[in-house]
């Protein structure tokens, strides 16, 4: 067995097929080569019973590469682990990985890497099945409100909404004053994604027929991720992010979901956990590793991220 293959191998397709991954699936490795050039680099097991995926990402000079982007973790939902972390550490010198990320949610096995590691905030509703959001006195009077402005949820997948998705999430980043990470292309991807994968879902918000916001779903494994959203900023009282969680943790309970994970927050948004727990949801310590493979790179590559974050603070419009 070679490892890694750049190809999937054989085992792979029967792997992701038994454990309903879609961020192991072909389509979603698609969906980053297209959008961000990402080469996927596929490591299988001893015993094949397992595997993960490293996504190379390609950022100016530097690679980058990310253990099961977005989520972490294996195939099956497992902890990496010291033995894993190894095989991708000898496979970088050959494949050119200078640095590698790697998140561990706080809803999984824990990871037991000796390393120090970024603490973030994420939340999640726990056992989905047995949850009723409407039993939350809050939370159903935030649905009845979004219900008196009309509020209504449907799923599209049409391909001249990327440009929209893209508008919101980008003005919605930059009202936090953050980064923008996603490009057009990738919007687009994403629904084509889901007009191939039913677990994967954008759910769309319209106010008297004007799309006022949005919702990416994504089903893996036993857990539904709430991926991105956003709402225009002349609807944001109408309660349509309310109303998109509602109907996506819905979709999420008929599909047989075990876990509504509404992922992490950044840490200068302490009122958007807030309102991830608003709906119930248990907020717990998610620790994000960044190794270096090589000292040279990984520290040039520290030195461009803290020059770029300087250079957006002070002069947004240049970037």
């Amino acid at each position: 067995m070679s490892d890694p293959a750049a190809a999937p191998p054989t085992r792979w397709m029967s792997l992701i097929a038994s454990t309903n991954s879609v961020f192991a699936d072909l389509a979603w490795q698609g969906v980053l080569e297209k959008a961000f050039r990402a080469k996927p680099l596929y490591f299988l097991d001893p015993d094949q019973q397992d595997g993960f995926v490293v996504q190379v990402f390609p950022k100016g000079p530097f690679r980058v590469g990310y253990i099961g982007f977005p989520i972490g973790g294996t195939v099956r939902g497992a902890s990496i682990g010291p033995d894993r972390l190894e095989r991708v550490r000898r496979a970088s010198r050959y494949h050119k990985i200078h640095t590698l990320r790697l998140r561990a949610s706080a809803f999984r096995s824990e990871e037991d890497l000796a390393i120090d590691a970024v603490q973030e905030l994420e939340t999640a509703v726990l056992d989905l099945q047995r949850y009723e959001p409407e039993a939350i006195a809050k939370v159903k009077r935030d649905i009845n409100r979004a219900r008196r402005f009309h509020v209504m949820v449907h799923e599209r997948s049409d391909e001249d909404l990327a440009p929209l998705l893209y508008r919101l999430y980008a003005s919605t980043i930059s009202r936090h004053q953050g980064i923008v990470k996603y490009n057009l292309t990738y919007f687009s991807e994403l629904i084509g994604l889901t007009r191939v994968d039913p677990r994967a879902q954008i759910l769309i918000a319209t106010v008297h027929g004007h799309v006022a916001g949005y919702l990416v779903l994504v089903m893996e494994r036993d857990t539904a991720y709430y991926l991105h959203g956003a709402v225009e900023e002349d609807y944001k009282s109408y309660g349509v992010m309310d109303m998109l969680v509602y109907e996506a943790i819905g979709t999420s309970k008929r599909s047989g979901m075990q876990l509504f994970n509404m992922m992490i927050s950044p840490a200068n948004q302490v009122s958007l956990v807030r309102y991830k727990e608003k709906w119930g949801g248990t907020t717990r310590s998610h620790l994000s590793y960044e190794i270096g493979f090589s000292p040279f790179w990984n520290t040039m590559l520290q030195l461009a991220t803290q020059c770029y974050g300087l250079v957006h603070r002070y002069f947004p419009r240049v970037l």
